[in-house]
């Protein structure tokens, strides 16, 4: 059974979000999933947290990023409490720093 096409339109859409802002940290710094929630969703942004949590375990799952209890990467389909989101490793390198972390280095 495959999803219908506004299940996977806001799939993308949560999966463009997760990206963004996981992009937008420094390596060492991970992201709320809240923050994508409230940043898609404002006005009920809790009642969303479930489809983020899924859409981060299947980015999880193809590698692109991790996430984490306590800093310590976690499988997110058997963690259970707050997680947090981070570009997976391998992508850690493809980040540029902004302009302001070049100033503060």
């Amino acid at each position: 059974m495959t999803n219908s096409p506004s299940i996977e339109n806001e799939e993308a859409e949560i999966a463009t979000a997760i990206l963004s802002l996981c992009k937008q940290r420094t390596p060492a710094k991970t992201a709320c999933p809240s923050e994508v929630a409230r940043a898609l969703y404002p006005d009920d942004w809790r009642d969303h947290m479930n489809a983020i949590r899924n859409v981060a375990t299947r980015l999880v799952s193809d590698g692109i990023i991790e996430t984490t209890q306590h800093g310590v990467a976690m499988d997110p389909a058997t963690s259970r409490g707050p997680i947090r989101l981070r570009l997976a490793h391998s992508d850690l390198t493809t980040r540029q720093p902004t302009e302001n972390e070049h100033e503060h280095a």
